[in-house]
């Protein structure tokens, strides 16, 4: 829910870092089912902006099946 919030009210991917960073995170976990697959809420302008986001602003940790730990850069 935190990260739909964020995205709806960023228009960039530095909008979104910064936003989790003044939140105090410092990793992002998730499954990508819950962020492209078919039970996603995400709308597709969601989608997008958080694609662009992990491209530019999260390195990534570990990988389990669907799930994903990022380290936000």
């Amino acid at each position: 829910y935190t990260i739909q919030k964020i995205l709806a009210r960023s228009s960039t991917p530095a909008e979104v870092s910064s936003a989790l960073k003044a939140r105090g995170f410092t990793h992002i976990l998730y499954d990508i089912n819950y962020v492209y697959g078919r039970p996603s809420t995400f709308t597709p302008r969601d989608k997008t902006l958080f694609s662009a986001f992990q491209n530019e602003h999260l390195e990534p940790v570990r990988t389990d099946q669907s799930y994903f730990l990022y380290r936000i850069k």
